[in-house]
């Protein structure tokens, strides 16, 4: 009680001085450390009469005993750490404070409890109905108790809150950083897709386009000119001596004429390709298989 009396009273000289005295500041620095003193020793205080209660209590525990110590070292421990925490401004958030005070109260009562109890218990009297209660369900849950109380003071920590938010925003950034990834992948397949359509339409219709000139007369013609021009070639690689002079000299109106005689040698194939036959007569009237198509086509 003096340490508290003199670390409120010279907390209080400083304060209405305005922190002009020095002498002020040190008697309330005294007074912190005394309060910080006062709270070490009752922890210990606590402690040795929750162990004592622990250890009368379950005189034949063997390994109990070793549980039921742990138990009071743990309440000891989060009243300790909640009082340090508090008193350098590690609790801050509204949800953070109202979990300590409670921890911190529950802690206090769970203390004062195996105070006397082992107090009763040391003394040889009858002990009270309500603390054979506390010693058989309340002591060993105590340390869960407190144990829950510290867990939920951290993590209401502003900074655990917002680091769990970030965490989440991460998470939300990386699937919507996969979504964009998976459709860009889904646009470029479907635009190879598109592409692809395309390419074969394209060359159905070019297909399409020269199919319907191979059947007009100008590209029969064109056919038909190419073999005249290719003919003296193609005879020379069958061993018929040719004169290339002469070929390429011709008068125009020896072409007309072989043209002629070929349109009248596509009559004739097509009249044997109607009758199924395999081979048809000649211009010089012999039976020999066709040499060139209908106007040049194969």
């Amino acid at each position: 009680m003096a340490f508290l009396f003199w670390g409120v009273y010279g907390l209080n000289w400083s304060r209405g001085a305005g922190g002009l005295k020095g002498g002020g500041r040190v008697v309330g620095g005294v007074g912190m450390w005394g309060l910080h003193i006062a709270a070490g020793t009752f922890a210990i205080y606590s402690g040795y009469h929750g162990i004592s209660a622990t250890v009368n209590y379950r005189a034949a525990g063997g390994l109990g005993q070793v549980a039921g110590i742990v138990g009071i070292v743990t309440i000891e421990l989060v009243l300790m750490s909640l009082y340090l925490a508090w008193h350098n401004g590690r609790i801050t958030g509204g949800a953070q404070t109202i979990a300590a005070g409670v921890t911190g109260a529950a802690g206090f009562i769970l203390a004062c409890l195996g105070i006397v109890a082992d107090s009763q218990l040391r003394a040889g009297v009858a002990m009270s109905p309500w603390l054979s209660v506390y010693l058989l369900w309340g002591l060993p849950i105590a340390p869960a108790v407190m144990a829950l109380g510290a867990l939920l003071v951290h993590e209401l920590d502003p900074g655990q809150l917002r680091a769990r938010r970030e965490a989440v925003e991460r998470v939300e950034l990386e699937e919507a950083r996969f979504a964009a990834h998976v459709a860009g992948i889904r646009a470029e397949l479907e635009a190879g897709r598109t592409v692809a359509n395309m390419q074969l339409n394209a060359r159905a219709a070019a297909a399409k386009q020269v199919a319907a000139w191979y059947g007009s007369d100008q590209a029969q013609r064109a056919i038909t000119a190419t073999a005249l021009k290719a003919a003296p070639s193609l005879l020379r690689s069958i061993g018929v001596d040719v004169d290339a002079a002469a070929s390429s000299g011709a008068h125009a109106g020896d072409l007309d004429r072989l043209a002629a005689v070929t349109a009248g040698q596509d009559d004739r194939l097509d009249h044997a390709a109607a009758a199924g036959l395999d081979r048809v007569p000649s211009v010089n009237g012999k039976s020999e298989p066709p040499f060139f198509g209908k106007a040049g086509r194969p």
